[in-house]
């Protein structure tokens, strides 16, 4: 069985879920909010809790590699630099900006690696006999037959028809363009 463009993809995307993953962003965000809740009065917390609808989320600016985040936990706009004032916390802090940015890296070199490694295969059986340890990530033998049928595509013509496919020209006529 020959491989297509979609194997190899799947080959890479499952081989790489199965690579071991730090959420930089989870750590950093809990440290942001952990410093905010030790400014925040607990009347307001629990006010905050009880009713979440009448509080305003605002935007955390975080560092460069991890993810900004919204919280209703401050009245404002911030930056982490405005929460974290402990040095220990702002050093914490920069770890995970830079752990998380290593980790992206890697994973880059990483996937860049099986994707040519995978790409140099265009049959199944030649990938199995060079690649034992990853045959559970590559697609099983086909039948040769294409199921034309597939939910994705089944109604595109349909689809693409209702939202207003192919469109007319001023003069009511259809046009390709």
């Amino acid at each position: 069985m020959r491989l297509n463009k979609f194997d190899k993809d799947a080959f890479v995307s499952s081989a790489m879920d199965d690579v071991p993953k730090v959420d930089h962003d989870v750590l950093a965000k809990k440290l942001v909010v952990d410093c905010l809740k030790a400014t925040v009065p607990v009347d307001i917390q629990n006010a905050i809790a009880k009713y979440p609808d009448w509080f305003n989320s605002d935007h955390v600016s975080m560092p460069s590699n991890i993810s900004d985040f919204y919280t209703t936990l401050t009245p404002r706009r911030i930056r982490w630099q405005d929460v974290l004032k402990e040095p220990k916390d702002v050093a914490k802090m920069q770890e995970l900006a830079a752990a998380a940015k290593e980790q992206y890296q890697s994973r880059i070199v990483l996937e860049g690696s099986l994707r040519s490694t995978i790409e140099g295969f265009s049959t199944l059986k030649s990938a199995l006999a060079a690649l034992p340890e990853f045959a559970k990530y590559l697609p099983e033998e086909r039948d040769g037959k294409v199921n034309r049928s597939m939910p994705a595509v089944a109604n595109l013509v349909t689809t693409m028809m209702q939202a207003g496919w192919p469109k007319e020209k001023q003069d009511g006529k259809k046009t390709n363009t």
